[in-house]
């Protein structure tokens, strides 16, 4: 599928989602965003779809348990610049984590330091314990 067929698709579907690309990357899409959605099969485009628009509606649900800011902040660079469908299948996945423990905590604080010179994928609170989350997708080849 021809890019400017992509970048089309996702403005109209997928508004939040393109809101988080960099200038650049919303007049180029990144390598991984344009395999995801415009290589394979039809079923495999379709699939493609399917999941945008699913990550389309968590990110809607994630930015009332944080801020559009700060949602991106966190995920802009990795989005406009993901290279292949595996990294961001990986960023799918964190972003589904973070609203599932966004939903049950109220809050969510996105990539936050540790304190040990790195960063958790998502810090939330339940019952008052602090809890860091990290995303690991493991794919059976």
């Amino acid at each position: 599928m021809k890019q400017d067929k992509l970048i089309d698709w996702l403005t109209v579907n997928c508004p939040i989602f393109v809101s988080l690309l960099n200038q650049k990357a919303k007049g180029n899409l990144p390598n991984g965003i344009i395999n995801y959605l415009g290589t394979g099969a039809e079923s495999e485009i379709e699939a493609g779809r399917t999941n945008f628009l699913t990550i389309e509606s968590s990110l809607h649900e994630l930015i009332s348990y944080s801020c559009e800011k700060e949602v991106g902040d966190s995920y802009r660079r990795d989005l406009s610049n993901v290279s292949t469908e595996k990294t961001l299948s990986e960023i799918f996945c964190e972003i589904a984590l973070c609203v599932k423990v966004g939903s049950n905590s109220g809050s969510i604080t996105l990539r936050p330091s540790t304190g040990k010179g790195t960063h958790s994928d998502c810090k939330f609170h339940i019952h008052d314990v602090e809890i860091y989350g990290e995303v690991k997708r493991y794919q059976e080849d």
